[in-house]
């Protein structure tokens, strides 16, 4: 794609999204950026959970043919975040099943049809799963879509972020547990970043793919044009960018020095007319993590999700990562 219409594009969204939304509230760190014990500490108990949960065999709700209802694992102060809607886009001929996650900020899934069409072409069946505060878990009194999930108010949004993180755990899990496809997971933006850090803490053995991925959210606050009130909202509490790095650790995949799921299991792709995040961060992230399976898009953020060759070069990563899996199986069984 043109570099200058993709770059017009994000412009546009990126002014509309502050003009219309982030501008017109604040929010505060209200209880500092410090607190006891790493964010994750407890991922091994709470896997134990999830298997136990699917050991009962209480299954999600079915809200139609397509859709499904799943109850947090992790208590939510506003009762609209403790359900997690989950659209399923099936594939007729289903090879793979993808739990991805969506971007930061959304209020419309149809940006992803394009890209979701391709894939379900390909044989994968995509399960999109909604991200706390966002979409149907808007609770009433946030004004837009994921104002709760990400701003200055530092420990609502480390919570948030890390029920992101269990949350698609569990609905990875139960696909898994329920059906027979391999599943993988991922997300496209900040979705990206919940998936990344999910394979951090964990052996995705079919593999994780991130488009345009949050790799520094410190560095994203501080720099992006699209975090510019909440950066605002920061200083004016007496924040410097070193105390958020410090602070954000926890749940940025470069802070990250190996994530549990082999390098050779993830795939990174990124658009290099990007505007919302800088592409030398994803390239910063590919050489820290020595990725191997990584694509340059010319593209923005935005348009990146209608690139046609996206949808090909996750098939082919996951089919190329599959069919290693089992030459390496065949090896070892002689």
């Amino acid at each position: 794609m043109k570099e200058a219409s993709s770059r017009y594009v994000d412009q546009i969204t990126l002014e509309k999204l502050l003009s219309e939304k982030l501008e017109k509230v604040h929010h505060f760190p209200e209880t500092g950026l410090n607190f006891p014990g790493g964010l994750f500490d407890d991922f091994n108990e709470y896997s134990q959970r999830v298997e136990q949960s699917l050991a009962t065999g209480k299954a999600p709700l079915a809200t139609s043919e397509n859709g499904y209802l799943f109850n947090s694992l992790v208590p939510s102060i506003h009762t609209e975040n403790q359900s997690i809607p989950v659209h399923v886009f099936l594939s007729a001929t289903p090879k793979m099943n993808l739990v991805f996650y969506h971007g930061l900020f959304e209020e419309n899934r149809e940006i992803y049809h394009f890209l979701f069409s391709n894939l379900n072409r390909l044989g994968i069946s995509v399960f999109l799963c909604t991200m706390p505060y966002h979409y149907e878990r808007m609770p009433a009194p946030s004004a837009f879509s994921g104002e709760f999930f990400w701003s200055a108010y530092f420990e609502r949004t480390r919570n948030a972020f890390k029920q992101a993180v269990y949350d698609l755990h569990y609905i990875a899990a139960w696909v898994s547990h329920t059906f027979t496809c391999p599943a993988v997971t991922g997300g496209f933006s900040m979705g990206g970043a919940v998936a990344l850090i999910h394979a951090s803490l964990c052996h995705r053995p079919n593999g994780v793919v991130a488009l345009n991925p949050a790799v520094s959210l410190s560095d994203i606050v501080w720099d992006s044009p699209l975090c510019r009130t909440i950066k605002a909202d920061y200083k004016q509490a007496g924040y410097e960018l070193k105390q958020l790095q410090n602070a954000y650790a926890d749940f940025e995949p470069i802070c990250y020095a190996q994530p549990q799921t082999p390098a050779e299991k993830i795939f990174l792709g990124y658009g290099c007319y990007d505007l919302v995040t800088s592409p030398d961060l994803y390239r910063s992230l590919v050489k820290h993590w020595d990725l191997c399976h990584t694509m340059e898009y010319k593209s923005g953020h935005l348009n990146l999700l209608r690139v046609p060759r996206v949808a090909n070069d996750l098939y082919n990563f996951w089919y190329n990562t599959e069919a290693e899996h089992h030459e390496r199986s065949q090896q070892i069984s002689f």
